[in-house]
């Protein structure tokens, strides 16, 4: 204090307390309005997409959608392994004569 002989500090402790608590809390009020408005948006776009997808099923006729389009993929993918059995087969057989 010797810098400025004859100024004493003037502190308003009480509206400064006032003042940092409101901040704080308000502070925390908005980010958590925030937060929670993020989470509300995602838990919609689930549920409407669960409706869609729900919605699709029923106009299909069928608990399982398109099930004849499954089981003709299935049953091409097993081909498609099977005939990649027989090359890896072949394969380690010429190599293996080498």
């Amino acid at each position: 204090m010797a810098r400025y002989p004859g100024i004493k500090p003037q502190g308003a402790l009480i509206p400064s307390v006032i003042f940092h608590v409101s901040f704080v809390l308000l502070g925390t009020m908005i980010m958590l309005n925030l937060f929670i408005g993020v989470i509300m948006t995602g838990m919609q776009e689930a549920q409407e997409e669960t409706a869609k997808m729900n919605s699709t099923d029923k106009g299909s006729g069928s608990k399982f959608g398109d099930y004849s389009a499954l089981v003709e993929e299935m049953s091409n993918l097993e081909d498609q392994v099977r005939s990649l059995k027989n090359k890896l087969a072949d394969t380690s057989a010429s190599e293996g004569g080498k």
